[in-house]
């Protein structure tokens, strides 16, 4: 199982609408506001990264009104 985070950027008037498209996306375990230069915080976890960065370029850049996402993997323990 392989987890990301991703941080979206995007006007502070259309965080709740980002939100509310965010959570139609299935393989998005969390989705938070945050306060920075990032607005909002999104946790998924999928089978391969593969997977997950097909998500993320399907699902969620296609989101109108994000302006920029930022994607960390969570390092795997061996």
């Amino acid at each position: 199982m392989v987890e990301v985070f991703v941080l979206i950027t995007c006007e502070e008037v259309n965080e709740e609408k980002i939100m509310n498209d965010l959570t139609k996306i299935t393989e998005i375990v969390t989705t938070n506001r945050v306060k920075g230069p990032y607005n909002i915080l999104v946790k998924i976890k999928g089978e391969t990264i593969d997977t997950i960065m097909e998500t993320i370029a399907l699902k969620i850049k296609t989101i109108d009104k994000i302006q920029y996402t930022l994607t960390l993997k969570v390092k795997q323990d061996i």
